[in-house]
């Protein structure tokens, strides 16, 4: 083990402070940051996947957008005169999405685990992101 995962959690903000203990700055592209700025710079995807195994690609995608459509969101949209349920509807993001990673073709088959066959583990990381 050489800390691979360890200098990414550092990166993203996301080490655990008990173990903690750099020195010097942290910089991308040359760019010094404040520690304080790292989850908005970066973003640590862990090793394993939390899915639920039944669910299809599209369906997993849904539950995720429905999940990030949080109470600060709803407020800001009606705040702008969104119409929440037909964007609920729509989802115009999911199609981007579904179409930007690849999984058009899998949309309808499941996300799988060891038990139920479904996608990729490529396709699976992607649904993950």
């Amino acid at each position: 083990s050489s800390g691979k995962s360890s200098l990414l959690k550092y990166a993203c903000g996301r080490l655990d402070p008990s173990l903690d203990k750099s020195e010097g700055k942290l910089r991308f592209n040359g760019v010094e940051v404040e520690q304080n700025q790292l989850p908005r710079i970066a973003l640590y995807i862990p090793q394993t996947d939390e899915h639920t195994p039944v669910l299809t690609v599209e369906d997993t995608m849904k539950f995720s957008h429905d999940c990030q459509l949080s109470n600060f969101m709803k407020m800001q949209a009606q705040t702008a005169g969104v119409d929440l349920e037909r964007l609920k509807s729509t989802r115009p993001k999911l199609e981007m999405f579904l179409h930007l990673y690849g999984l058009k073709n899998c949309k309808d088959t499941i996300v799988g685990d060891g038990v139920h066959r479904g996608v990729s583990g490529g396709e699976k990381k992607r649904v993950t992101s």
